[in-house]
């Protein structure tokens, strides 16, 4: 059976659909909220029951902002009867590939990986408490997934001894603390800060400020996924921050081991000239970490 929408398994054992990506299927000529938010008060669709909500926040094409949305993680009951109250055959389409799923799930659902499952765990938490709880533990779980023999690969038998020893750590740099090691002339924190965006390594996030609105900073950033999952060279950091006497979370991106390898030879690629050599970028990056340990 050709896997038409996908279907997913969360921690919890619930096979869920995204309503984003049935809205495209069944081709509707309603804007994705309007049809959503229409459907669920219609036809008495329940939070929490038939469905959860989450936001992400999306990269504008034309700049560095971000904006948030709402997604809508459905059931396969609510996916079925949202199908056929299209009365399209798109919709007869869908209800029948819901159908099929739940008789031959092994051949349709595509099972969350581990990774994934502690990820939902995240949106699904109650409260901030359990934000900082389901983030241990998926930081925890990279940290589990850092396997020395895949990081020395990255060096390819080029480097030995010091930047072996610092590849297998498991230390993490922040962007300024790097830039000011690296001493790149031109390059020091803010444009090291813009070189990162501009070529879509990271993103500045949303933050609160003091009043409570949203803002877009600096020291709020966060790694494109596929920088930190497959090439692990960012891991990020709760970092607390409090408004109004609340305490809010933002995840900051860190520079693992293997991430200072990589800036280090993708910048010289790109042209900088990096006056110092990789050791000597190690021994001050050590140095540092000892005076924050300090502090």
């Amino acid at each position: 059976m050709n896997e038409l929408i996908k279907v997913v398994e969360d921690a919890k054992g619930n096979k869920l659909v995204s309503a984003r990506e049935l809205h495209i299927f069944l081709e509707s000529k309603q804007d994705f909220s309007t049809w959503i938010k229409g459907r669920i008060k219609k036809y008495n669709f329940i939070e929490n029951e038939d469905f959860s909500t989450f936001h992400i926040f999306v990269e504008r094409e034309d700049s560095n902002l971000k904006s948030k949305t709402t997604e809508y993680a459905i059931n396969i009951d609510m996916a079925k009867e949202l199908s056929m109250i299209e009365h399209t055959i798109k919709g007869k389409e869908a209800r029948k590939y819901f159908i099929a799923c739940e008789k031959s799930l092994g051949e349709a659902v595509q099972m969350l990986t581990e990774e994934q499952k502690l990820q939902l765990s995240i949106f699904n938490a109650e409260d901030k408490n359990g934000v900082i709880i389901a983030s241990g533990e998926l930081d925890r779980y990279r940290r589990n997934q850092l396997k020395e023999k895949d990081i020395l690969l990255i060096s390819a038998g080029k480097y030995k001894g010091i930047v072996d020893d610092f590849l297998s750590t498991d230390g993490l740099y922040s962007v300024a603390v790097l830039s000011k090691v690296l001493g790149i002339k031109k390059l020091g924190t803010g444009n090291l800060y813009k070189y990162l965006r501009d070529n879509k390594i990271i993103m500045t996030d949303l933050y609160l400020n003091k009043d409570g609105e949203e803002r877009v900073g600096l020291k709020h950033y966060t790694a494109f996924a596929s920088y930190c999952n497959a090439q692990q060279y960012f891991r990020h950091n709760a970092n607390p921050y409090k408004v109004k006497g609340k305490t809010f979370m933002s995840n900051i991106a860190m520079f693992t081991p293997v991430g200072v390898a990589w800036i280090y030879k993708r910048l010289q690629k790109d042209d900088y000239i990096v006056i110092k050599d990789l050791e000597t970028i190690i021994k001050e990056l050590k140095l540092e970490e000892s005076k924050i340990k300090v502090a």
